[in-house]
């Protein structure tokens, strides 16, 4: 093999065997970055639900409050008529009651169908993170392919007999091959 051809093969090889590991490394990385994207979607998630509460909460205390003003008011229009202890009186308070009810009743399923769509988010938010997972481990994997190809084809014939050895002889018979090494897979049941 001329030196410029031996020096492209090593310097394929070389690549190859780089960028395999690099592979490898970068999964890892990022897992990890995957894994802190799927904490700060759980805290984001966190604390809109905690403003979610802290709004209902707001909310329940209004109508508390515009019920409390309402019957004061029928109260006060009653007493100014002299009515204060008709029925007319009570009447308004019942109504004041049901429309106060009513407007808790919706904040309450409100409250409810936030915190369906928060436990939706969360699981969404999980399988992502399930996922990064699987994609990293079949980055790894791929990388992990990639090193052993690499690897198989520097013990490969085409490369040693750069450095001048022939592929005959006693010290060739113990190096694999690439195709040696495929069919003793394909043997074994294994390919």
């Amino acid at each position: 093999m001329d030196p410029i051809s031996l020096g492209l093969s090593i310097l394929g090889a070389g690549s190859s065997l780089f960028g395999s590991v690099s592979n490898l490394f970068d999964s890892g990385r990022s897992k990890e970055i995957n894994d802190q994207i799927y904490q700060q979607e759980m805290r984001a998630n966190a604390v809109r639900q905690q403003a979610m509460y802290l709004n209902a909460s707001r909310q329940q205390t209004e109508n508390i409050r515009n019920m409390q003003r309402a019957r004061s008011m029928a109260l006060n229009a009653a007493t100014n008529q002299g009515a204060q202890f008709g029925t007319g009186l009570q009447g308004g308070y019942g109504q004041i009651s049901g429309q106060g009810e009513w407007n808790a009743l919706g904040t309450s399923q409100a409250l409810q169908q936030g915190q369906q769509m928060f436990n939706i988010d969360n699981n969404i938010s999980y399988l992502k993170s399930q996922l990064s997972d699987v994609q990293s481990d079949m980055y790894t994997n791929q990388g992990i392919s990639s090193l052993g190809a690499s690897i198989a084809g520097l013990s490969g014939k085409g490369f040693l007999q750069g450095f001048g050895h022939t592929g005959t002889g006693a010290a060739s018979s113990n190096l694999p091959t690439y195709g040696n090494f495929l069919n003793l897979i394909g043997s074994n049941g294994i390919y």
